[in-house]
């Protein structure tokens, strides 16, 4: 069945090869394809097996040296810490490289691994005892205090950084330099996957005094409690991280003395600093400059499968789709492996949607965690549903989308379906999306871990950009278990909503997303951390 698949879209792969040069992964406002069953590292096709997250970033590290790395970034980053609220993508892997968070994001499994925190205690829903390290130091050697977290707490707050939504600043209690209280207005689901945002880094009032004041620190970076240290700045051409030697976990030292930040907005010219030697790790490159690396004896590709799944959006509370009839029949029409080997060259993998497998909550609705495809099924059902005639759709969707949508739309032509692509920026995509006037649409949401806004796209009635516009009041009850504050009430919160979402055939899961980069072959030790970041702290040479 798989070759008549690939028979059907394969006329469409010269299209999307036009369509990719238009719509690359590495320009803003558009989203790179990926993978449900595991979000470690993989590799290009052709290169040598044993280079997963696993087995590269999991190694301890205790051997230093006094070199130097290079390493080209997407762009100039706009900050060096996120205390003023502002931050960006670029900004936060030298956030993250800095500064030392209460808890490390664990992609594997979806969850937080102790940090500057070696413990926390639940006291009741809205508050936390968190117990600090007593072996942690800013470079200078001063130790890290409570009063430092609710300091920088206190900054993030003021710069309306998301993830202290819900905290209750001035309910939080610092009982002894090594011991506080956090607290929250309303319970809030994942509250401590929060503190391990790259801005989420803690810093001393009196190490920010020292650079002159908060509004300094964008581009003087405070003593930090890092892995590195930022040394210098000079604008329009790099950033040097030196080593901190007084980092606390003496088993992931980092091997490299300094690490120098350069930066390309052009994909190109940051791959050809790798293979050229000029540099030895290259941030985001295209799905297809990835594959040209397959055979390439310096240069790899590192990939990451990302926890954002790409889904068919079915709007379900108004227009043909209303009806589940139609929605089921639709959704077997959708080839979802097919589309994934198109769009995303071979080298992704097929999501269930919604929930990818790394959540600890996921289960397999669909055998394999795959949309199954039957054009046989879905003819029936359109027949059975009233439409064996065939119809005519509209899709909108962000021009990223497009490669993806074409595919769709070639599936759904077999059942008799006209649908119109109508592809839209940010701007004008926005307004009609939250106001779902739509048919389908084709969007990607991350529900790798838990946090308070997991279950947003399904909320009934909640005002959301795209989504199946879920309205039964059923879902409502449903969610109110999924965001409960007891653990056994929670899991069986998540199971019912999976089993709703597939039960009543509210979307159709695609492919999750690919994260691209590259490195010379003699690195290893690359890795993501939260929002799917890169950590360059880990990198050394291969063993």
């Amino acid at each position: 069945m798989k070759k008549v698949t690939f028979a059907r879209i394969g006329a469409l792969i010269l299209v999307l090869a036009m369509l990719f040069v238009l719509v690359s992964c590495d320009k803003p406002g558009t989203e790179q394809p990926q993978r449900t069953t595991n979000p470690q590292q993989t590799t290009a096709p052709g290169e040598p097996t044993g280079s997963d997250s696993a087995s590269t970033t999991g190694k301890e590290n205790t051997e230093k040296s006094d070199e130097t790395i290079v390493i080209m970034l997407a762009a100039e980053p706009t900050t060096l810490t996120g205390l003023t609220g502002i931050t960006d993508q670029v900004a936060c892997i030298v956030e993250y490289a800095i500064g030392g968070h209460l808890f490390e994001f664990n992609r594997e499994k979806g969850d937080v691994d102790f940090s500057l925190a070696e413990s926390y205690e639940v006291i009741d829903e809205l508050h936390y005892r968190i117990k600090l390290r007593d072996d942690i130091h800013y470079t200078d050697g001063t130790p890290v205090t409570a009063a430092d977290v609710v300091y920088t707490v206190s900054c993030c707050i003021d710069g309306k950084q998301d993830w202290t939504n819900n905290m209750d600043i001035e309910n939080f209690v610092i009982e002894d330099d090594r011991t506080l209280v956090v607290a929250y207005s309303k319970y809030t689901p994942g509250w401590a996957v929060a503190f391990a945002e790259a801005s989420a880094a803690i810093y001393s009032e009196a190490s920010v005094q020292a650079v002159g004041g908060l509004d300094k620190t964008e581009r003087n970076a405070p003593l930090g409690c890092g892995r590195y240290n930022a040394v210098e700045w000079k604008a329009g051409e790099y950033i040097l991280l030196e080593r901190n030697e007084n980092y606390w976990d003496k088993s992931y030292n980092g091997y490299y003395k300094y690490i120098k930040l350069m930066w390309s907005s052009d994909a190109a010219s940051r791959l050809l600093a790798v293979k050229s030697g000029d540099a030895q790790v290259a941030d985001t490159i295209s799905i297809s400059e990835a594959v040209t690396l397959q055979n390439d004896p310096n240069t790899q590709a590192v990939l990451f499968n990302s926890g954002a799944t790409f889904m068919v959006y079915f709007n379900c509370s108004k227009g043909v789709f209303t009806d589940p009839k139609l929605r089921e029949a639709v959704s077997y029409a959708i080839d979802s492996e097919g589309i994934n080997q198109v769009v995303n060259m071979g080298l992704g993998t097929v999501a269930q949607g919604f929930v990818p497998a790394s959540n600890k909550y996921y289960h397999e609705y669909h055998e394999g965690g795959i949309n199954p495809y039957d054009p046989e099924k879905a003819k029936q059902l359109m027949k059975e549903a009233g439409y064996g005639d065939g119809l005519a759709i509209e899709c909108k969707c962000l021009r990223g989308m497009v490669p993806a949508a074409t595919l769709v739309q070639e599936s759904l032509r077999q059942l008799g379906i006209t649908m119109e692509i109508l592809p839209m920026d940010p701007g004008g995509f926005v307004p009609e999306a939250r106001a779902g006037n739509y048919d389908l649409t084709i969007g990607n949401t991350d529900n790798s871990y838990i946090k308070p806004d997991n279950f947003n796209l399904v909320r009934p009635n909640f005002e959301v950009i795209g989504g199946p516009k879920i309205t039964d009041p059923a879902m409502t009850e449903i969610l109110s278990r999924a965001t409960s504050s007891n653990p056994e009430i929670e899991a069986q919160g998540w199971y019912d909503v999976i089993e709703y979402i597939f039960d009543n055939h509210c979307l159709v899961g695609l492919y999750n997303k690919l994260v691209c980069h590259a490195s010379s072959r003699d690195i290893e030790g690359l890795d993501l951390i939260k929002r799917d970041y890169l950590n360059i702290t880990k990198l050394r040479p291969v063993r």
